[in-house]
């Protein structure tokens, strides 16, 4: 009984990601008042609220073009995973009344700079998009890679320069462990001047690193469409409970 239960709840799972892209925004709300109890449909409509219509925020999908950034054991790149991440975050947030704003929606870098100085230009665009209002919050989108395909799981970087960057990443990687990744013990940590768009960051700020695409097991979920659903509905769902409660 209990395995064809389980069995039921993962059907219907599926079925609400279906609905979530193809229904009106209150699915949304259902959906990630399930996923997490403290999000409440209340405090997620409050998402229409005058503060909230004037908030931005700045979705990152990191790397494109010629820079591939990561890659997987199997060969898989980050800019992909990166890019299908961030355009499902940025569809519900949309969803949610929020105005959202994809640094890229395709496979490009944002430059045009001289050969070797690409990346420094490719970094700057990103930050000058994300800082063209000080309402704006920024929310880069990446995934990790380490020598020891041992390790795995999500962890947030948050820049030090904004208080509430702190808050808004400590809200995204307590949601995830609480609601797909409960074996995950990784905390939030605070950027070093090596993250680039962070320590410049005068904006709160977030580079949310998804997963290890040095790892099986992260990389197998990561590439799985259910999964980049999942994930991206528990980064929104916390992103949503963050602002709405300011």
């Amino acid at each position: 009984m209990d395995a064809f239960l389980k069995g039921i709840t993962v059907s219907l799972k599926l079925m609400l990601f279906t609905l979530l892209f193809t229904a009106a925004g209150i699915i949304l709300y259902v959906f990630c008042a399930a996923f997490h109890p403290s999000v409440t449909p209340q405090s997620l409509l409050n998402a229409s609220s005058d503060n909230v219509e004037e908030q931005i925020i700045v979705i990152d999908p990191g790397h494109g073009g010629e820079d591939g950034g990561a890659v997987g054991v199997n060969g898989a790149l980050e800019k992909e995973l990166n890019l299908a991440i961030a355009e499902n975050v940025a569809h519900m947030l949309k969803y949610s009344g929020f105005h959202v704003i994809l640094t890229r929606e395709e496979d490009i870098m944002l430059t045009d700079g001289k050969p070797g100085k690409k990346k420094q230009a490719d970094l700057r665009e990103r930050l000058r998009i994300a800082q063209q209002s000080e309402q704006n919050i920024l929310v880069s989108i990446h995934m990790n890679k380490f020598p020891d395909q041992r390790v795995h799981g999500l962890q947030v970087y948050y820049s030090k320069n904004q208080p509430f960057s702190e808050e808004l990443a400590k809200t995204v990687q307590q949601t995830v462990t609480d609601t797909i990744e409960n074996d995950n013990r990784r905390p939030v940590k605070e950027a070093t001047s090596s993250i680039y768009i962070l320590h410049n960051a005068k904006i709160p700020a977030i580079l949310i690193e998804c997963g290890f695409l040095s790892n099986q097991g992260d990389l197998a979920r990561l590439q799985d469409e259910n999964y980049q659903k999942q994930l991206s509905c528990a980064i929104s769902a916390a992103l949503i409970n963050c602002l709405t409660a300011k």
